[in-house]
This record gives structure tokens, C-alpha cells and sequence, in this order.
């Protein structure tokens, strides 16, 4: 965690092209603080069931950027009701990503961490992921 001496000397350092001190946006502030933003979560998404699940710290900082409802369970409700499901489709998502060959020499741990940063896509056959002269965006990985 960045101390708050630590964070005013990251503020008061922001200049604009001038040299001008600059003034922050809030997301900006959040983001010299916790680091830039990993993924924005829609309607729907859930996060947190990977501390529950390895029984681990929270890998990460979630932020909201607008006002949010959530529902939340706790731990021992999560494990109850969810748990062992989420836990057996954590582990086939793993087993996917560790038979690509470009993944084989990491540890189950990475994968997990990995699979945060990932979307996982299905197109219809004949479907155009990108075409020819167009600027890259992502990898492919075909599972």
C-alpha cells in the first residue's frame, strides 16, 4: 500500500505537456495509487471467489467507477452454495490453458492469475477475427 506522503509526492509530480502542474482526474488519482486498470467488470460479473476459492489474499483492488449495487456471500455461504462448482470449472480452465504449449512451464498459480486477464471467445465457423493491414489489438490463443 503507497503511504499518503508517497501519493502527494506521485500528485504534486503530474505535469501537462508544459511543464504545468496538472490537475488529476479521480480515476487518475485511483490509478497512481493502485496501479492502471487491469479490467472494467459489467453488469453481471463477479470477482472475488479466487481468495475464496485458493484461500488466499485478494489479488488484486476493485474499484468502482460509478455507482454500483452488488449482491455479496459470504465465505462460508460461497463455499455451501457455490464453491465446489466454481471451484471443478477453475480447474478445467487451468487444465485447458496448461495443455497450450506456449503455457506448459507455468505453475497452476499463474494460470489462475492469467485467466484474470483473459476473455475467453467463441466464433461460428467462417466468423473474421481480423483482417489483413489491420492494427493489432490482441493474441489469439486457440484452445
Amino acid at each position: 500500500k503507497t503511504d499518503p506522503e508517497s501519493i502527494e509526492t506521485l500528485m504534486e509530480a503530474q505535469v501537462d505537456e508544459e511543464g504545468n502542474p496538472k490537475e488529476l482526474t479521480e480515476m487518475e488519482k485511483i490509478n497512481l495509487i493502485y496501479g492502471d486498470e487491469v479490467k472494467v467488470l459489467k453488469d453481471g460479473a463477479s470477482f472475488g471467489e479466487l481468495a475464496l476459492i485458493n484461500e488466499k489474499p485478494r489479488a488484486a483492488s476493485i474499484i468502482c467507477r460509478t455507482n454500483c449495487v452488488m449482491a455479496t456471500l459470504s465465505k462460508k455461504d460461497y463455499n455451501s452454495v457455490l464453491g465446489e462448482f466454481e471451484r471443478r470449472k477453475l480447474e478445467a480452465k487451468i487444465d485447458q490453458l496448461a495443455r497450450v504449449e506456449l503455457f506448459r512451464s507455468f505453475t497452476r498459480v499463474s494460470l489462475s492469475k492469467l485467466l484474470n486477464y483473459m476473455k475467453v471467445l467463441n466464433r461460428d465457423r467462417g466468423a473474421v477475427l481480423f483482417k489483413e493491414g489491420e492494427p493489432s489489438k490482441y493474441v489469439y490463443i486457440i484452445l
